[in-house]
């Protein structure tokens, strides 16, 4: 799949539905109950490949990152500190599918601006192996993000 401006075309067609939908419909982006029902709505817009990473994504919950539970199951990003946000579902999947190659039991990642640590703990669900070890180190520049990550991840 070509990216153009770091965005592939599956998020790119994903983010212009919703706005687009927005503007048609004149409602708020879409928002859900829970991680089940966000996910499932992803699905079935064919936007997640692999049920490895459906399964982890689910076990890992948004709204433990998140500071406003009204948006922890909507479609776009969400405040989780002061300024930096929780990156959209629809980010997440794209990189996990991307990845999903090096995301086996044993790997060794590393996140270089660790945001929330929602993506770190998703992939430390993935890596991790009591026969293989496996782990997932971050670093963030943002001392309040680090801060948050660090919480969040514990």
């Amino acid at each position: 799949e070509k990216v153009e401006e770091g965005i592939s075309k599956n998020a790119s067609r994903a983010i212009l539905e919703e706005i687009s939908l927005q503007n048609v419909t004149g409602t708020a982006p879409r928002m859900f109950h829970s991680m089940d029902d966000m996910v499932a709505h992803i699905q079935a817009l064919g936007r997640i490949e692999t049920q490895k990473i459906r399964k982890n994504f689910i076990a890992v919950d948004r709204k433990d990152f998140s500071f406003s539970p009204v948006h922890s199951y909507s479609n776009l990003g969400t405040i989780f500190g002061v300024g930096p946000i929780l990156s959209s579902p629809w980010f997440h999947f794209e990189a996990l599918e991307r990845i999903r190659g090096a995301l086996q039991p044993g790997g060794k990642v590393l996140i270089v601006g660790a945001g929330s640590g929602y993506l770190a703990c998703i992939m430390a669900r993935m890596v991790r192996s009591e026969s293989e070890g496996g782990h997932v180190d971050i670093t963030e520049r943002d001392k309040s993000s680090l801060v948050s990550a660090e919480y969040n991840i514990r």
